[in-house]
């Protein structure tokens, strides 16, 4: 698959449930009312933001709508990527005051950059939709970033690992700190893997879903009454109602909302997520199920809550991109695997 990752920052407040790390300083969701490019809620960057871990790759794609609420000062991050061999950072895309965007490579001493582009591509206390696609390697890399559908730096055959860090397996949002606030909104993460979904999506909006309705089969037990669905849908996630089971193999399906999305959307992907827990120290793991076929993207359980989540480029009942007609028939649910 291509699609890593994607956040919509709607339905849930505690970062730590989603994301591999969140240090110190980091920034927060918030429902302000006016501020969320899509939906309700939206991150509020600190200096420094949430990060993702995944298995080490040389390319990545990324992308977020980014909102600069109160100017923009220079050199500020947006995103950046870190890990390979030594966990330093390898590559970022950052702003300045003027509005022009420009990639480092390597730490900040490096002073190693590409670009700057055109000033003004940036707008300050309006929605930006910035992207930023680099190769990591010692020959042949290349980077390109886009701002609102538009390329705005474009470098080929050049060494974006001159420091020897190898290729970054996290990626980190991350604001622009000295009192200034950026709120970044419909984020996601690629690579060039698979066929489907591995360059740019564009300036996409990313819409949550709760379920709305019980499918089959129904295999879980409930906290209370007969009904599955409501007991997993509360928004925030309320740890008071829930499902639970321990028998391998046992499956809960569920069809999810999309009245947010227009009906005239082109879905790019879907990502389901699960919020789960074991209740009692063991080993124990839940995985993602798409109308009772194989789990995807399988969890160990902790006994805190952390969320799951699983992309699904195609619908893979049908084998097709996916088209809004689907969700009224295909369910996603809870798998125990182990």
């Amino acid at each position: 698959m291509a699609l890593l990752f994607t956040d919509s920052f709607d339905h849930y407040i505690d970062l730590g449930q989603k994301y591999t790390e969140v240090p110190i300083g980091c920034g927060s969701i918030v429902a302000t009312p006016g501020l969320a490019r899509t939906g309700p809620q939206c991150y509020e960057g600190g200096p420094i933001g949430p990060a993702v871990s995944f298995t080490a790759r040389d390319t990545w794609i990324a992308g977020a709508g980014a909102k600069y609420v109160t100017g923009v000062s220079a050199g500020n991050f947006i995103i950046f990527l870190a890990g390979g061999t030594t966990g330093n950072k390898c590559g970022s895309l950052r702003v300045n005051s003027d509005g022009s965007v420009f990639v480092q490579i390597g730490p900040d001493p490096a002073n190693l950059y590409y670009g700057p582009s055109a000033p003004g591509v940036v707008q300050s206390n309006n929605w930006n939709y910035l992207e930023v696609k680099i190769k990591f390697a010692t020959s042949g890399g290349h980077i390109t970033v886009n701002v609102n559908g538009f390329q705005v730096l474009h470098y080929t055959g050049i060494n974006t690992d001159p420091f020897g860090y190898g290729s970054p397996n996290t990626v980190q949002l991350s604001g622009p700190g000295s009192g200034l606030s950026v709120a970044i909104d419909d984020y996601y993460i690629c690579d060039t893997s698979g066929g489907v979904n591995d360059d740019f999506l564009g300036p996409v909006r990313v819409y949550s879903g709760p379920p709305v309705s019980d499918s089959t089969p129904l295999q879980w037990i409930t906290s209370a009454g007969a009904t599955h669905f409501n007991l997993v849908s509360s928004i925030p996630p309320n740890p008071a109602t829930y499902v639970t089971d321990a028998t391998v193999g046992d499956v809960d399906q569920y069809i999810h909302s999309v009245s947010a999305v227009p009906v005239t959307s082109t879905i790019k992907a879907v990502q389901h997520v699960l919020n789960a827990q074991v209740d009692t120290v063991g080993v124990r793991k839940v995985s993602s199920v798409c109308a009772n076929g194989t789990g995807m993207a399988g969890m160990a359980l902790t006994t805190t809550y952390h969320m799951l989540w699983a992309p699904y480029d195609i619908n893979p009942v049908s084998g097709n991109p996916w088209d809004i007609s689907d969700f009224a028939t295909v369910p996603f649910g809870p798998k125990v695997e182990v």
